[in-house]
């Protein structure tokens, strides 16, 4: 069954084929992974966003990086930092990515967006620009990363031998860092700089699942609303997209794994997706 949502997922979404075709370790651990696990839920659910952004007259880029190097689309955007207490830790786990391609890959968000002269991006468990943020302004840590997070402004991200340097544009402010790719247990930070007083903007996140009931649907939902609550007035906007027959209170998405093109597909679904974008633009 996951041969035959590739094939389709490739004749739907063009744009994204390489990434979709591509065969590798890490590619392999989303579509040979059963369908209970929700990774291809959690994939299908990036695209067919992407797509009802399309409808309402977005551009869509897919950054350069996965162009040339399609499995990194795979990665979580997460800093590859060790956990010595944890057998695998996330810098060594996918050995076969080189630590310099780990880290621009963190910082590369999966798609750009552009709607009504808005940029936003689409980075997927994590955001590690949000995270650094926390880190260095406010000495937070945590742990809690949604499936998929919208968030505003623009992201730059370029290499020079080990050293990876970001930046992050909003629409008045932006912040300029950089980090050394190397194996470490605490964020390799270089330098750090602000032009005006910068904070990451989040528009939307969505959570992902094939077996979360209410409860644990909307706690996590919640969780997620309050780490990435906005210093701006802009609304965390969540949308719950389950595999499952249970609802949240917040927006939801009910799908058919056994039949998961064809969910995605339908109106009802298109509505609640658009439903879902136009309260974040």
């Amino acid at each position: 069954m996951n041969n035959e949502i590739r094939i389709s997922l490739i004749s739907l979404f063009p744009e994204f084929k390489n990434v979709l075709q591509v065969q590798s370790v890490l590619s392999d651990s989303s579509w040979n992974a059963p369908l209970s696990t929700g990774k291809l839920l959690e994939l299908a659910s990036l695209l067919f966003v992407c797509k009802s952004f399309k409808s309402l007259g977005a551009t869509l880029e897919i950054p350069d990086l996965y162009s040339n190097k399609p499995h990194l689309f795979y990665l979580r955007n997460e800093i590859p930092l060790q956990h010595s207490a944890q057998a695998g830790h996330s810098a060594t786990l996918n050995f076969e990515v080189e630590l310099v391609d780990r880290y621009i890959a963190a910082f590369t968000p999966k798609v750009i967006i552009k709607i009504n002269n808005k940029f936003l991006y689409i980075m997927r468990e994590g955001n590690p620009i949000h995270e650094l943020e926390k880190a260095m302004k406010y000495e937070t840590e945590y742990k809690d990363r949604p499936d998929i997070g919208i968030y505003s402004g623009e992201v730059y991200v370029s290499t020079d031998k080990k050293t990876i340097n970001v930046i992050s544009k909003n629409e008045i402010t932006e912040a300029h860092f950089s980090l050394e790719a190397r194996n470490t247990t605490v964020i390799p930070l270089i330098s750090y700089h602000e032009k005006g007083e910068y904070h990451t903007t989040t528009n939307g996140i969505i959570e992902c699942s094939t077996n979360k009931n209410t409860y644990q649907a909307d706690s996590q939902l919640k969780k997620y609303i309050g780490i990435f609550d906005n210093h701006s007035n802009t609304t965390v906007t969540a949308l719950f997209v389950n595999g499952g027959e249970n609802k949240s209170n917040y927006l939801t998405l009910n799908v058919d794994m056994n039949d998961l093109i064809n969910s995605f597909s339908s109106l009802e679904t298109k509505n609640k997706i658009l439903k879902f974008i136009e309260l974040i633009v």
